[in-house]
């Protein structure tokens, strides 16, 4: 035990004064290494903001610089003190090529949403058809997921950033103006020109239709029952769902005002496509 607790002096006394000095500085390394890594990330953000980039690719973007700083601090620390890096740096290659290949899902939605943020497809607020039949007004975009306030239930769809890019995205919400296709099935019994006539005269009635592209009505096919009247109406965004509503209602007045019989499957609305932009 005497031995040791001499061999323990003696270290003190030859290496003590040094490995003191090593930790100060390793100490005030680390505190000007975090400093230096805080005000790069506060300059990025700057430099972000004033080109008015998005917050949520700015706040991911410093995040994973100072990740990145960090992680080199560490490194060049533990070199300092003499330990071996390569192995060290080697480990962190295999670990990150491990992390990737058991996230590769996760890191293509980051890379989707990235790319989201950037060119900007939509944005928060947006009427938008997404992966297909998800439609719509976008509520938040994440950098892994894209939430959306869906149309009729008002439940939140979380769709995933790789499906949101790798599909079609309709937006509905870009355009000036905005248009919707309602299929009126007639009767065999109705005069096609008497109701075509009836259907222009009550879009031009409607307030908000807008006359460029002008609203449109024509017969588009023919079933069993009778003929069937394409009717498209045209409105800006702003007026756009009571120009629809009031569209399907004036259609409604006109077919009952003009006495023809009702189509033999008793259906005249048959299809009111989805609205697009």
């Amino acid at each position: 035990m005497e031995t040791y607790l001499n061999d323990a002096v003696v270290f003190v006394q030859t290496q003590g004064m040094s490995l003191v000095v090593r930790l100060l500085a390793a100490l005030a390394i680390w505190l000007v290494g975090r400093w230096l890594i805080k005000a790069s990330a506060r300059f990025l953000r700057n430099a972000l903001l004033r080109r008015q980039m998005e917050p949520t690719l700015v706040r991911y973007g410093t995040t994973v610089l100072q990740i990145l700083l960090t992680v080199l601090l560490i490194i060049g620390l533990l070199g300092y003190f003499g330990i071996d890096t390569a192995g060290f740096a080697a480990l962190l290659a295999g670990a990150g090529v491990a992390i990737g290949m058991a996230w590769s899902g996760l890191l293509q939605d980051f890379a989707a949403g990235v790319f989201m943020v950037v060119i900007r497809p939509f944005n928060v607020g947006d009427e938008v058809v997404l992966h297909g039949n998800v439609h719509g007004i976008v509520k938040e975009i994440g950098l892994f997921t894209t939430t959306v306030d869906q149309w009729v239930t008002h439940n939140d769809i979380i769709i995933n950033n790789g499906k949101v890019f790798g599909d079609k995205i309709e937006n509905l919400s870009r355009n000036a103006v905005r248009g919707a296709e309602i299929l009126v099935q007639l009767s065999t019994d109705a005069d096609i020109e008497d109701m075509l006539t009836r259907f222009r005269a009550g879009l031009v009635r409607i307030p908000g239709m807008v006359q460029e592209p002008a609203p449109q009505v024509a017969v588009c096919d023919e079933t069993l029952a009778g003929p069937v009247v394409h009717v498209r109406p045209v409105a800006s965004q702003e007026a756009f769902w009571s120009v629809y509503w009031q569209t399907h209602q004036m259609i409604k007045d006109e077919l009952d005002a003009s006495g023809y019989k009702p189509p033999a499957n008793g259906v005249a609305i048959i299809s009111s496509a989805k609205p697009a932009a």
